[in-house]
């Protein structure tokens, strides 16, 4: 009956096409945004993900160690999966010579999706609230390809010396983005590395620092350094 009613309620939404509003994101596109939380839907009731629809970024129980950076995330949300398929599809690349790394990779749904659809490397997130890397961990076991899950801050994660795919869906401001680029930009630079960015609302800095971008669709852009 859950299902049934959810279903029901992206249809009517769909309909009405009324505007949308995501970790205080105007989807004015709201039709094209349906279509991937319909399919969003799909996804995660046919792969049988554990997945949890509201999840604060306020719970201090699982966010003490990194709890002065809460102010500066957004709270979990599901990348809209086609739109991070159309950003991968978009890359004139050997996947196999990346490794991915999803930054703020939540309940590692989008970290589902690439590991059951592209073949990178290997598989990182990093993530900041432990109960989410916990529950990232249960749902791409099953997919039994090597990936790590890891505990912290992207202000003050550290790549190691390999060449990244590194997603980010708008998981924090400026702030937390601008020192992630700052302590890893002589990396991302010898290294070749690409920065898919879906929703894209912190961009200055970001292009400042690469080689280039390139523009695919509103909210959807390619960095390469």
């Amino acid at each position: 009956m859950k299902l049934i009613k959810e279903i029901l309620n992206i249809i009517i939404t769909f309909i009405e096409n009324k505007k949308l509003y995501v970790n205080d994101i105007c989807f004015e596109k709201t039709r094209s945004y349906r279509i991937n939380q319909i399919y969003n839907f799909f996804y995660i009731n046919k792969n049988k993900i554990k997945h949890y629809k509201k999840v604060s970024k306020y719970n201090e129980k699982y966010n003490k160690k990194f709890s002065d950076s809460i102010k500066h995330a957004k709270n979990a949300e599901v990348s809209p999966l086609l739109r991070l398929n159309k950003l991968l599809k978009s890359l004139e690349i050997k996947y196999e010579n990346f490794n991915f790394l999803d930054i703020g990779s939540g309940q590692g749904i989008a970290l589902h999706f690439v590991m059951r659809n592209y073949h990178f490397k290997n598989y990182y997130g990093v993530e900041f609230n432990e109960y989410l890397c916990d529950i990232s961990k249960k749902n791409l076991a099953p997919l039994n390809k090597k990936f790590k899950i890891i505990h912290n801050d992207a202000k003050k994660f550290f790549l190691d010396n390999y060449r990244y795919i590194v997603y980010l869906y708008n998981p924090f401001d400026e702030i937390i983005l601008n020192k992630f680029l700052e302590n890893n930009l002589n990396l991302l630079k010898k290294n070749e590395c690409i920065v898919i960015y879906q929703n894209n609302f912190h961009t200055k800095d970001i292009k400042k620092l690469c080689k280039r971008e390139v523009f695919i669709e509103e909210g959807l852009s390619v960095y390469y350094f």
